[in-house]
């Protein structure tokens, strides 16, 4: 066995540098190499957050704050217009709301999902198909359902995404609601309050019942009344020596008369000054001055 060895030992040797290479290459192939979308960027409840779910929830967020909505008729206008699923997370108030909150810092629609997911609420396929059957998605100067979106797959699958983390957050909003109690001492409280008080609303003094008690004023009394405030605007002046703002003077006013025309009535008028023929030439001779244009 020695002599063997002693005869082929190059060959040995150049069979293992073979096997040590192989042993030291093949795991670096192996090894998955990190992508940006698979680092950690924190962790809740020992469960590791990654920048790629961080920046998908980010751009969900965008959709629902900016293009994703719902049909609704503006009660002032009396016109229908797409308020954003966002805005259904709460309205401003003067202590913020969720929709502030998770405007001002975009993490928390990414941590309020992982907490619904931590408290089993779940978005069945059928509430989510429903709601992508009332949804539309305004597209930079267009407005299209999201049946319409046609072959756009990767749209369809952003939209859906982002509405089932909408749902999410909602329905978890709607869950927590639900579960606040309010104690009977507290309900005592605000009952006693809004019971025990006195409220007046209208105090009526008809005129009808002083004037038979008060002398009718004569035209020189009436024509110093007048002369007294003549120069006062009505609810104007000094309160100590008129607090009951009487006036009779007319604030400035102006008197505006104007014609409208019609812009399509001023193109027909200018239109029948030359003939077709005309204006064709004229429009080829601006052509060939302004080729820029």
């Amino acid at each position: 066995m020695y002599k063997i060895m002693q005869k082929h030992n190059r060959k040995f040797l150049a069979i293992v540098m073979v096997f040590l290479m192989i042993a030291f290459v093949i795991p670096q192939f192996t090894r998955s190499t990190p992508t940006p979308s698979t680092m950690s960027i924190g962790e809740i409840k020992g469960e590791k957050l990654l920048k790629g779910d961080m920046d998908n929830a980010v751009n969900e967020w965008g959709l629902l704050k900016t293009a994703i909505g719902l049909p609704r008729n503006d009660p002032q206008t009396g016109k229908m217009q797409l308020v954003p699923l966002a805005s259904f997370l709460g309205q401003s108030t003067q202590n913020g709301s969720a929709f502030d909150e998770i405007d001002k810092n975009k993490p928390m629609f990414l941590l309020l999902q992982k907490e619904a997911e931590k408290n089993g609420i779940t978005v069945s396929e059928e509430t989510l198909s429903s709601m992508l059957g009332e949804v539309q998605i305004h597209l930079a100067d267009r407005t299209v359902l999201f049946q319409n979106l046609g072959d756009d797959n990767q749209m369809a699958d952003e939209v859906r995404a982002s509405v089932r983390a909408f749902l999410l957050v909602y329905s978890s909003f709607e869950d927590g609601i639900s579960k606040v109690k309010v104690s009977q001492p507290l309900l005592d409280n605000r009952r006693a309050k809004s019971l025990q008080e006195i409220k007046l609303n209208v105090v009526e003094f008809a005129a009808s019942n002083y004037a038979d008690k008060i002398p009718v004023a004569t035209p020189a009394q009436i024509q110093e009344q007048f002369n007294k405030y003549a120069d006062n605007l009505p609810g104007e002046g000094d309160p100590k020596t008129n607090p009951f703002g009487f006036g009779y003077k007319y604030p400035d006013r102006v008197k505006v008369a104007y014609i409208a025309i019609s812009p399509d009535e001023v193109k027909k008028a200018v239109k029948a000054s030359k003939s077709d023929y005309d204006w064709e030439v004229e429009a080829q001779k601006y052509y060939k001055k302004n080729p820029s244009l």
